[in-house]
């Protein structure tokens, strides 16, 4: 009697297990899907984490040392804003402005209330800049096409293959792929890849890349140039004219 109330007890307690790690992994693949999406809130645990670091370090080292580490946090900080450009640049440069003197303050008026909801009321603020920011838009563009070159891979012939990059073009785009160990540029079906794609028969060429056997550029001719009505350059002015002598 006691071994089959024990036996069920431990057959409970494996489904609990389970269902604890399905949870679990279905929550970490949800937080991975929108990392990007949520790179604010990952910077404002950052920040959190670090003027708790500065109180730790002014508490038992001094101030001495807690000046010397901003000074090196600072020069890293420059060095990490001279890689970036334009909007990016501003938006880092605004948040940090703001996080330093912020963290410095909490290390040395831990009990201020004021100050944490200061940090609650920065992180939507300044995370708004990120969400509108273009880079945000062309990392999770970068993300679906990877994605869906995942599919793509296996409809045309060439599973395990990587998209490394993509680049856009005036007629389409360019998709840099590495191929699997053991596979050829010539294993690619093209016509399987204009079918996923639902671009026009022809639309599709692979090129072999110059510098390393396994990588090829596979071409996505989205807009065909020869379509466009073409202007012969002697008749050019006329069909540019306003009218006017």
């Amino acid at each position: 009697m006691f071994g089959k109330r024990k036996s069920k007890t431990n057959a409970l307690a494996l489904i609990d297990d389970r269902q604890r790690n399905t949870i679990a992994f279905a929550l970490a693949r949800l937080l991975w899907r929108f990392r990007r999406q949520l790179a604010p809130v990952a910077v404002a645990l950052l920040v959190l984490a670090i003027a708790v670091t500065a109180l730790i370090v002014r508490m038992t080292a001094g101030t001495g040392w807690l000046i010397a580490s901003y000074a090196v946090a600072a020069l890293c900080a420059f060095a990490w804003l001279t890689r970036l450009h334009g909007y990016d640049r501003g938006l880092a440069a605004i948040v940090l402005t703001i996080t330093g003197p912020w963290t410095m303050l909490v290390a040395y008026q831990p009990g201020n209330g004021g100050l944490y909801g200061l940090w609650a009321l920065a992180t939507p603020v300044l995370g708004l800049g990120w969400w509108m920011s273009g880079t945000l838009r062309a990392q999770l563009r970068a993300d679906a096409v990877k994605q869906r070159w995942n599919t793509v891979a296996q409809i045309a012939g060439v599973a395990g293959s990587k998209l490394l990059a993509t680049r856009k073009t005036p007629a389409g785009e360019v998709l840099t792929v590495k191929l699997a160990a053991g596979q050829t540029p010539e294993d690619i079906s093209r016509k399987r890849i204009e079918g996923a794609y639902e671009l026009r028969p022809g639309a599709v060429k692979v090129e072999q890349d110059k510098t390393n056997a396994r990588k090829v550029l596979v071409h996505l001719t989205e807009t065909d140039p020869w379509t466009q009505p073409l202007i012969h350059p002697a008749t050019y002015h006329i069909n540019n004219s306003t009218g006017r002598d």
